[in-house]
């Protein structure tokens, strides 16, 4: 007699094979696929290349993908961004990536002309204003042979597109997250496709980037559709990453969205669970998303808690990824590293977007590999200069665009550039400087000493109840925090979505698609258990697209602390 469960596991295997072999059979040069997470878009890739060795090219928007994909592909194909791509290329013309001259340029355009311009947002979409375009290139063109992030993918496509014999031919080009490209981005991809075999993967239920840099589905959605029929559809239906609550609480809030009257333009695509006996396990383990009022006070406590409830269950290693609205990430990271700090947990991954305000060690260093470079002259006067004096020169450059920044500084200003600079030449070789030299460097580019030395100092001190005994077994578990845009690319056992409230993620009378997008990114990050944790004791209206018998509505968390008990500073 046939085994039941062991036949619906070899009808999904079946099915699943099937779906991957019309793809990896098609004769076709331009194809797409769109699915959702977990359903076997790495595993594609890798049959693929496999099947057609030979010169490849991997390209997709998130760091943490490529990172991933790298991996996966390693020996097979090149990996890249489409930033790293693009300075692959014109590399070898002599231009460099310098990610925050946009903002310096946007500072010379408030000095010079008094106007505020968002030169990051210039380059991501057409019709480029013509006049800011014009001052841009010129300020461009004074500090030497640099593009930032916003207009590298940019410069590339115009130069493929007036040395088309330039674009070079791949056996293979592979696209991951299409759904966050925007328009001069797949300005880039339809150069590339022009000569090359190419498969587009991605998921317009996760558009992320639409207001970050003016991404829009709706360039995935014409490929997949009929507005460009040379491209041919594939389906990838099985996820095979999560238990099959949260598919099926994914696939409910979906279809609660699309009643509403949100998702209009949106790509219809079966979203199943892959049954497979070590996940239907997990699935017995977690029959239902948990939704917990957690209050910011007991965070620290609530997260010692259920995590040693989870390694109680586990009984082995297990990873937690914590995830918080993309505008809470300022309050919000370290308060959660202090309350995971005094829980006991002692690794703790914060990897975010590193800061993008321009600092006088970003001029420095640039002086550091060219003594002249204009544009490490500019960025550490604007730090030591009167405004006066800073002023007066960004006038000479205006009027001199072929002139050197250090001969335009004046004798005064240019020592004060020179000694700045030999002070941190000795700083990086490793050369003692003297207490003053060492304070006047730190103080300008923002450090403090005796803050760096309490920080330290906390974080060298061992005590017994930041790692109490019920945690020292556990106090090492992966904890990633991050925001909903920077959990693109990641997936944990287990994820607590904070936050989750009508105030950050749902107003019923103001939701948007990408309110619901955001959380469905969110959803899908959880391999084994999904917490919705609310600040407070309400409901959030997001909750009730989800079926009632797929959520376990928890009381709100209280606890009595010992007395003395540091509370958390949350």
């Amino acid at each position: 007699m046939i085994d039941p469960i062991q036949n619906r596991y070899n009808e999904a295997k079946v099915a699943r094979e099937k779906e991957t072999n019309r793809i990896l059979e098609s004769t076709a040069p331009k194809k797409i696929v769109v699915a959702g997470p977990g359903t076997g878009k790495t595993y594609l890739f890798q049959q693929l290349l496999k099947r057609n060795p030979g010169n490849s090219l991997t390209l997709t928007f998130i760091n943490a993908l490529v990172d991933e994909l790298s991996l996966s592909l390693s020996g097979l194909s090149e990996v890249r961004t489409l930033h790293g791509y693009a300075l692959s290329v014109l590399a070898s013309k002599g231009f460099r990536i310098f990610p925050k001259l946009p903002k310096v340029i946007a500072n010379d355009a408030r000095v010079l002309r008094e106007q505020d311009v968002q030169f990051e947002a210039l380059f991501q979409d057409d019709p480029i204003d013509p006049e800011k375009r014009e001052f841009y290139e010129k300020r461009r063109g004074l500090y030497g042979q640099f593009y930032g992030y916003a207009d590298i993918i940019h410069a590339l496509v115009q130069y493929y597109k007036q040395n088309e014999n330039e674009i070079p031919t791949f056996k293979q080009i592979l696209v991951d997250e299409f759904q966050d490209f925007n328009k001069f981005e797949v300005e880039l991809i339809e150069l590339l496709a022009a000569k090359s075999p190419i498969l587009i993967t991605g998921d317009d239920d996760q558009s992320l980037y639409m207001h970050l840099k003016k991404a829009t589905a709706a360039h995935i959605r014409r490929k997949h559709g009929q507005g460009e029929p040379d491209y041919i559809p594939f389906p990838l239906s099985y996820c095979s990453r999560s238990t099959e609550v949260v598919v099926e609480a994914i696939n409910d809030f979906i279809s609660s969205a699309v009643q509403r009257g949100f998702l209009k333009d949106r790509i219809e695509k079966p979203y199943k669970y892959f049954p497979a006996e070590k996940m239907d396990e997990e699935g017995k383990k977690h029959q239902k998303i948990i939704f917990r009022p957690v209050f910011a006070h007991f965070l620290t406590d609530y997260f010692q808690s259920e995590i040693c409830n989870i390694a109680k269950r586990e009984g082995g290693p297990f990873d937690i990824l914590i995830i918080v609205p993309n505008g809470m990430k300022k309050v919000r990271f370290p308060q959660i590293r202090n309350s995971l700090d005094i829980a006991g947990f002692r690794n703790v991954r914060c990897a975010e977007r590193q800061d993008t305000s321009v600092s006088i060690a970003d001029g420095l260093s640039l002086i550091r590999e060219n003594p002249e470079c204009n544009l490490g002259w500019r960025i550490v006067l604007s730090v030591i200069a009167t405004s006066d004096e800073f002023r007066h020169i960004l006038k000479l450059s205006a009027a001199e665009p072929t002139a050197k920044i250090c001969a335009l500084a004046g004798e005064d200003c240019a020592s004060k550039v020179r000694t700045l600079a030999s002070s941190f030449q000795k700083l990086l070789g490793g050369e003692e400087l003297e207490n003053s030299e060492l304070d006047k460097l730190l103080s300008l580019a923002g450090y403090d000493r005796r803050q760096m030395a309490k920080e330290k100092m906390r974080e060298d001190c061992y005590s017994h109840e930041r790692a109490p005994v019920s945690m020292r077994s556990i106090r090492d578990i992966r904890i990633h925090l991050t925001t909903v845009v920077g959990s693109k690319g990641l997936s944990a056992d287990y994820v607590f979505l904070l936050d989750f409230s009508d105030g950050h993620f749902s107003k019923s009378k103001k939701i948007s698609d990408q309110n619901i997008y955001d959380f469905l990114v969110a959803m899908t990050r959880a391999r084994k258990q999904l917490y919705l944790i609310s600040p407070d004791d309400k409901e959030a209206y997001f909750l009730g697209w989800i079926k009632p018998e797929r959520v376990d509505r928890q009381r709100p968390f209280l606890i009595r602390r010992a007395k003395g008990r540091a509370a958390g500073g949350l």
